[in-house]
């Protein structure tokens, strides 16, 4: 093997930075919604980390072997930390929010999530005598919008194997957040 001379690479310097949950600043930039027979709709909202990411410090994580990840520790075997720079620009889904219009007597508790995931994203539904009336949320209504995002990992079982996925929990006002442009908004076309 011919000597690279000075060249090497450290896992916990160089390697693959993993996301590390928490509370994040994001633009929504995708809605997809799914009718199903009966009657109920399911969102799964797409966000793009924004830019102010970089403002905020997490701690740095390098695998631990063992699908789990623990912290990089510097010299004197403190934690290290690193901005969350890295998150800038890459896209993470929601859970899936589901609406179900016209709940049965009692089970009306089945659209707090929705109320709640939409409110955090500024939308406002109108209040008559005490009872908030939702309505049909739409991509124009939200796209752009900016939030603060819950971002975690979600583990679910695929072909009798566990797996882990980056997930969107809830979205909270983000009150010196400003709207995306439609021009602002990015696509994934390569042309």
């Amino acid at each position: 093997m011919k000597d690279l001379k000075d060249t090497y690479f450290d896992e916990t310097l160089d390697g693959f930075i993993p996301v590390v949950p928490g509370v994040y600043p994001a633009h929504v930039v995708g809605v997809e919604t799914r009718d199903f027979e009966s009657g109920n709709t399911v969102f799964n909202v797409t966000f793009q980390m924004a830019d102010e990411c970089k403002n905020i410090t997490v701690p740095r994580l390098t695998s631990d072997g063992n699908g789990g990840y623990t912290d990089v520790l510097d010299a004197k075997g403190k934690p290290t930390k690193v901005d969350a720079g890295y998150l800038t620009g890459k896209k993470f889904r929601s859970q899936g929010v589901w609406l179900t219009p016209k709940p049965n007597k009692g089970e009306g508790w089945r659209n707090r999530n929705y109320k709640e995931f939409f409110s955090g994203l500024g939308i406002s539904f109108q209040e008559n005598d005490g009872k908030v009336k939702l309505g049909f949320v739409e991509e124009d209504d939200v796209l752009g919008m900016p939030t603060l995002v819950k971002l975690g990992e979600e583990v679910y079982e695929k072909d009798g194997e566990s797996r882990k996925a980056i997930r969107i929990f809830s979205c909270y006002p983000w009150a010196d957040g400003t709207r995306l442009k439609s021009d602002e908004i990015g696509n994934d076309v390569p042309f």
